[in-house]
C-alpha cells in the first residue's frame, strides 16, 4: 500500500470520528438524559473524538498535500448530516441533500 493509499484511508477515518464527535457534542446538549453525569458522558467522548482526530490528520498531513487533504476535509459536513439523520432524527431537505451533493462534487474536483 502507498504512503498517499494509507493518507487517503487514515483520512477517512479522521473525517468519520470527528462528524461523530459533533454529534457526541450535540447529543450531550440533549434534554431527554435523566441526568446531567450522562450528557457529561457523551461530552467526554466527542472531545475525546477530536483529540484523536487531530492526531490523526496531522499524520494525514505527513502523507499528503495539504491542498487535497483541507478539501477533502470537507466531506465531515457531510457526514454530520448523514449521523444526525441517522441517529438524531434530524430531517435533511431537499435543498440540503443538493449542498450535500455539491461538497462531494466540489471536494472531489478540488483534490484532483
Amino acid at each position: 500500500m502507498s504512503s498517499y493509499t494509507l493518507g487517503l484511508l487514515i483520512l477517512l477515518l479522521a473525517l468519520i470520528l470527528e462528524s461523530t464527535a459533533q454529534v457526541c457534542l450535540k447529543y450531550s446538549t440533549s434534554v431527554e438524559h435523566p441526568t446531567i453525569k450522562h450528557g457529561r458522558k457523551w461530552l467526554v467522548l466527542g472531545v475525546t473524538l477530536y483529540c484523536v482526530e487531530i492526531i490523526l490528520y496531522t499524520l494525514v498531513l505527513n502523507r499528503l498535500n495539504v491542498s487535497i487533504a483541507f478539501p477533502i476535509g470537507s466531506l465531515s459536513f457531510v457526514g454530520v448530516a448523514v449521523i444526525s439523520h441517522v441517529y438524531l432524527r434530524e430531517k435533511i431537505t431537499p435543498t440540503r441533500w443538493f449542498g450535500i451533493a455539491s461538497i462531494v462534487l466540489g471536494s472531489i474536483l478540488v483534490s484532483l
